[in-house]
């Protein structure tokens, strides 16, 4: 494959990310002093976070200790595989360099895992770098707050353009120009994924013309609900942040939660985050019109308040590097939602004894809660009354 046969094979030959390379060579190479023990690298797959760290592991002459997450879930296989060599110096005195790659693999279901990580940082005596494609994962605060972030951006059309170019040339094949354009601008910043097209194109092939091209099937180059938080947050043009949301694959009221959840955490100066909550404000009217009136028209309104409305907010771009969260509205109704759903078996059963329907029932549990409170014996005899009990529906505490 032509990613294995032009895979880079020094630092000098690696495509894109200068700046990210740089901090990453000077932490490994000034790690003893560093602050902070673990090094976290995140970008999306194909910009060559894994390749670096292999590079960078030549460079120096380090031994390179390298694993994924998913062959190593548990803290004890973690501290079975790394714990002990991490304590102990190489032969011939080489150094070490450890990489946990795909951290976000991590499951719900790795007991200590990222605990372990931690853990083991405190006693190595090397560098412990991981790596993930999505650093936004829950699972990875710890890890987030404990060692030093650097992102991988995408690469750049015309850095992929010019990777494609020297590889054509290396194969002895002449190319329409338009071909290595129409790649790196399709590739979505994705070098190994660019490289992979060019192959489908070249294969037996000594010469290729525009038309060859057609046989690809363009990937769907989805924008990350971060990319486009990012896009929001740190553009000055209404342009620019016009066109945000339209590739996320998240609905408009979700979005809003996303936006909301960050204009704190991202803009500083108060009068940037009162604009920019009054132009929220204002999305969250035209999406309460949407459901009373089923306008649905008005979505585009919503979408650019959200987006345009909340960018061109504040008076200058923040140059700061944010981690933006988790909408914690969404993480509370993802946790209550059982309790919820007890209370809408319990309005149900009570709406059928009341005459009347679930949403009328649901006006009298606050009714029901002080009953329960104030004279417990006659609530008790109220919903064995109405069978809550024998249904198995009660919802005493969620009242």
């Amino acid at each position: 494959m032509l990613t294995e046969k032009y895979r880079p094979k020094t630092l000098k030959e690696f495509a894109g990310n200068g700046t990210a390379i740089t901090e990453i060579l000077a932490w490994v190479k000034n790690w003893k002093n560093e602050p902070k023990k673990i090094l976290l690298i995140h970008g999306k797959p194909g910009v060559g976070k894994t390749t670096l760290i292999e590079l960078i592991a030549k460079e120096l002459n380090y031994h390179l200790l390298a694993t994924n997450a998913s062959d190593m879930r548990s803290a004890k296989a973690l501290h079975e595989g790394f714990g002990h060599a991490l304590e102990q110096q190489s032969l011939f005195f080489r150094g070490k360099l450890v990489l946990f790659d795909e951290v976000d693999g991590l499951s719900s279901g790795d007991r200590g895992g990222a605990g372990e990580i931690l853990k083991i940082a405190k006693t190595s005596k090397f560098p412990i770098i991981l790596v993930a494609n999505d650093i936004y994962e829950r699972k990875l605060d710890s890890l987030k707050k404990a060692g030093k972030v650097v992102a991988f951006h995408s690469i750049y059309p015309a850095t992929i353009e010019k990777r494609l170019k020297e590889i054509c040339a290396a194969e002895g094949v002449t190319c329409d120009e338009k071909i290595f354009k129409s790649i790196s601008a399709s590739a979505g910043g994705d070098l190994k994924a660019a490289i992979n097209d060019l192959e489908v194109i070249l294969k037996g092939r000594t010469a290729v013309l525009y038309d060859d091209s057609k046989i690809l099937t363009y990937r769907d180059a989805e924008r990350s609900v971060q990319d486009a938080l990012k896009i929001i947050f740190k553009t000055m043009s209404a342009d620019v942040a016009s066109d945000s949301m339209r590739d996320v694959e998240k609905p408009v009221d979700e979005m809003i939660q996303w936006v909301r959840e960050n204009i704190p955490v991202e803009y500083e100066r108060a009068d940037d985050v009162a604009r920019a909550y009054n132009a929220l404000s204002r999305a969250n009217v035209f999406m309460g019109r949407i459901v009373r009136q089923q306008y649905w028209d008005y979505m585009s309104y919503a979408g650019q308040l959200a987006s345009v409305g909340v960018a061109m907010a504040k008076k200058e771009k923040y140059s700061k590097f944010v981690l933006y969260r988790f909408p914690g509205r969404i993480a509370m109704m993802g946790r209550s939602k059982i309790e919820r759903a007890e209370r809408e078996r319990f309005a149900a059963k009570l709406g059928e004894h009341l005459h009347c329907g679930r949403r009328a029932a649901r006006e009298y549990l606050p009714l029901l809660k002080v009953l329960q409170n104030k004279m417990p014996q006659d609530y008790e005899a109220f919903i064995t009354e109405i069978g809550v009990h024998e249904t198995g529906d009660e919802s005493e505490e969620d009242l």
